[in-house]
């Protein structure tokens, strides 16, 4: 539900464009949906989608073009990070998506790494593409989708100041309860107003390799920037 929110409040905006940025997109839902949406307003739509696997990227691109909007829709094939480097992703089967750049070093002999879950993957060199360059430019963006698998923190906080400047609406989706605890300490404090959250849902049954690997239902949280005076009527700063 938050993320259909998260749309519908994007999609109102005092201005004739709209742009929206999905990162780990997968079949970029949002990105393509919020670009149809936008069109049929009468808007100038932009989006941007980010997704490191192959064939999820294959399927943005098909998707877009099956909506007629893969002319405003640029699919960028990368992982995003606070920096711009190569890291390791894993080579996923079609019905797993649950892919997550790897937190540390891949075997040096190309042997399977283990991931954040503890299954042991064959992984791959990607580029990476950072929030800087997906936010660049003079418009603001309605609508980041972000969805890492567990990475978010590392990829919002070192952009916040930025993301504050140019981002109406931040959308979440969350992989464990610390990052969930860490949005809302951070954010709450920045002026940010949660408007909905669903928490992710973990079950400790054994060893794992990190906390995001106990989690079994993701979690979801939509942010508000009060920054911006059409972000919604309840939540303009006073000044």
């Amino acid at each position: 539900a938050e993320e259909y929110v998260a749309l519908a409040l994007s999609l109102t905006n005092d201005r004739d464009s709209y742009r929206v940025v999905e990162v780990g997109a997968g079949w970029a839902p949002w990105a393509v949906m919020g670009v149809v949406c936008a069109e049929r307003a009468g808007k100038r739509a932009k989006g941007i989608a980010v997704e490191a696997e192959p064939q999820r990227a294959s399927w943005a691109r098909q998707h877009s073009a099956d909506n007629g909007v893969d002319s405003l829709v640029t699919v960028i094939e990368a992982a995003c990070w606070h920096t711009e480097t190569t890291l390791s992703f894993p080579v996923l089967d079609a019905i797993d998506m649950g892919g997550a750049v790897l937190a540390g070093e891949a075997s040096s002999d190309g042997s399977p790494s283990m991931d954040y879950r503890g299954a042991f993957l064959e992984h791959r060199d990607v580029p990476t593409v950072t929030l800087d360059a997906l936010l660049a430019g003079d418009e603001p963006t309605d609508l980041v989708h972000i969805d890492l698998q567990g990475m978010e923190l590392e990829v919002i906080l070192p952009a916040l100041e930025l993301i504050e400047q140019k981002v109406r609406f931040l959308a979440v989706g969350t992989h464990n309860r610390y990052i969930e605890g860490m949005l809302q300490q951070t954010l709450l404090r920045r002026e940010w107003a949660l408007l909905l959250e669903s928490p992710s849902t973990a079950i400790f049954d054994g060893v794992r390799p990190s906390l995001t690997g106990f989690t079994v239902q993701d979690g979801n949280q939509l942010w508000a920037n009060s920054r911006f005076r059409d972000a919604h009527p309840m939540l303009i700063r006073q000044r």
